[in-house]
């Protein structure tokens, strides 16, 4: 599996016991037991070092193309007050 599926996929699953632990008043229509989570968590983690460890280069400018949706994401989802030209771009 590619890097980035894996990642994403380690941190979704990463959410089920987090949001469970951070509002437990939530209701869940998917219930697992916690085992499930965090042995997936723990393999991810493991799939996702041995790569970093046998090819940095290449990992590294996966984790860079990863990394360049964080400031799209801040710049057309988080940020509130937007300029206008940002907001035509982002169709609000």
């Amino acid at each position: 599996m590619r890097l980035s599926v894996q990642v994403s996929i380690g941190l979704a699953v990463f959410c089920l016991p987090w949001l469970r632990w951070k509002h437990p008043e939530w209701d869940r229509p998917i219930r697992v037991h916690l085992f499930f989570p965090v042995i997936y968590v723990l393999a991810t983690i493991y799939i996702t070092i041995v790569p970093m460890i046998a090819s940095p280069v290449e990992t590294g400018i996966g984790v860079a193309i990863i990394l360049t949706g964080v400031p799209v994401y801040f710049i057309f989802v988080a940020w509130k007050n937007k300029p206008r030209p940002i907001r035509a771009a982002s169709g609000r």
